[in-house]
């Protein structure tokens, strides 16, 4: 058969991203049909397929085989593209009962002296050997059975299903994955994404309304759908259930389809949300410039080997309030200040020039790497039992704006905003958001 040399490597590029950390890999599946090959891997947990065109030589016939994955990506890396090198075609021919062939011719662009024809020269062949079985040869054998029973067919077929942007979907995935071990909730229920981390809490919202289906991963599953996906081509992909404990994503042209088990919701996840939620962080609000307050948590970081640090505000001769960390390092004769003019600052207590705010300045920049607006909010809530809980915050300018004229127009021309309208309207301009406990 004849394959496109970019399509194969995009297919088992797909199948790594599920294969490629595992120990024990059963294999990859090659569906050949008439006109398609079907690019297949499962483990039992999570499955993938691509389609993919092929092209049958005289005497081939649809067939199912398996080859060893790890060897099947030594093959393909012989067979890329390089330079000035280009590789468009592969064979795969089978060459005995239980070895294949891969051919692949290396071609290189030539232009004949006066003449305007470009020609291709081979230059080079690949030639390469690949081990396989059949499956379509009973008895199968057993270390195969995954691979067989999986019905990948079935991954496309659903009598709803929700679309997604991939580009939303995929920043909710890269956004709730960055530690190992969690669990990632998408609850359009709830309208939100979140995770909940050993120190914090993020969550990310969810257009109400748009969404049926629920998904509930590990990280590591995020991570790699994450990767999957951005190695389509879709704008959009379909998500459906298959049964209670399955989820189904696939794109559009039902080229490339993923399965995947859920993991199995934890309550008390949804509790600390809903504590976090409860909160009012009315106390003190700040807004900065995101990439100010980053670069200083940064170099604070960097010279600072404690880690623990306390946030204060003063203001400065011009009135504003300005957002202060020292950064000590006793060992190295360290004892740094840095400082931040606020943006925004709302002090509904009146006493926020002589609050101090514990935190870990490791925790605040990894916070901070997820945000991507131009402003950040770092709300503060203290109860009355003095617990104190912060809320670090994309802000979307447009939203306040939105906000803000909607207000005003309640209100009528000329009338300032109060600052309890304030305090209420800054939860409705906020999009991700990460919520964490003031600790010493």
């Amino acid at each position: 058969m004849i394959l496109n040399i970019k399509e194969l490597t995009g297919a088992v590029a797909k199948v790594s991203a599920f294969a490629s950390g595992e120990k024990n890999v059963p294999g990859v599946l090659l569906d050949i049909r008439e006109d398609e090959l079907r690019v297949c891997y499962t483990d039992s947990r999570v499955a993938i397929v691509e389609s993919i065109g092929v092209e049958l030589e005289e005497g081939e016939i649809p067939n199912r085989l398996v080859v060893n994955y790890q060897r099947l990506v030594e093959v393909l890396a012989v067979c890329q593209p390089s330079g000035r090198i280009i590789t468009e075609r592969v064979a795969i021919r089978i060459e005995g009962d239980k070895t294949l062939r891969v051919i692949a011719e290396k071609k290189m662009e030539e232009v004949e002296a006066d003449s305007d024809e470009v020609t291709f020269r081979t230059v080079s062949v690949a030639s390469q050997t690949l081990g396989y079985d059949n499956l379509d040869v009973e008895p199968i054998p057993m270390k195969y059975g995954v691979l067989a029973r999986m019905d990948y067919g079935s991954i496309f077929e659903a009598d709803n299903s929700d679309t997604w942007d991939v580009g939303v979907l995929r920043g909710i995935l890269d956004n709730l994955s960055s530690e190992k071990g969690r669990t990632v909730y998408v609850s359009p229920k709830m309208a939100t994404a979140f995770v909940s981390n050993t120190a914090y809490m993020s969550t990310i919202p969810v257009d109400e309304g748009s969404y049926t289906y629920p998904i509930v991963i590990s990280t590591s599953v995020a991570k790699s759908l994450y990767d999957i996906l951005g190695k389509t081509d879709a704008d959009v992909v379909k998500v459906h259930h298959q049964g209670e404990k399955h989820a189904c994503i696939h794109t559009e042209d039902d080229k490339v389809g993923i399965w995947f088990a859920m993991s199995v919701a934890d309550k008390m996840h949804v509790a600390t949300l809903s504590k976090y939620n409860g909160k009012a962080y009315k106390n003190y609000q700040v807004t900065l410039i995101r990439e100010v307050l980053k670069n200083v948590v940064d170099s604070a970081v960097s010279s600072d080997k404690a880690d623990k640090t306390v946030l204060k505000f003063k203001k400065n001769d011009d009135g504003d309030m300005v957002l202060k960390i020292d950064s000590l390092n006793a060992g190295a004769s360290i004892n740094n200040t840095y400082s931040v003019v606020c943006a925004g600052c709302i002090d509904k207590v009146g006493d926020i020039e002589k609050f101090e705010l514990p935190v870990s300045l490791k925790l605040l920049g990894e916070i901070l790497s997820k945000c991507s607006e131009d402003y950040v909010a770092i709300d503060v809530d203290v109860d009355e039992n003095n617990t104190v809980n912060i809320r670090v915050a994309d802000v979307s300018m447009e939203m306040r704006a939105e906000e803000e004229q909607s207000i005003r127009k309640e209100l009528g021309e000329g009338v300032e905003i109060p600052v309890e309208g304030l305090l209420d309207m800054r939860v409705k301009t906020l999009l991700t958001k990460h919520y964490t406990m003031s600790r010493m």
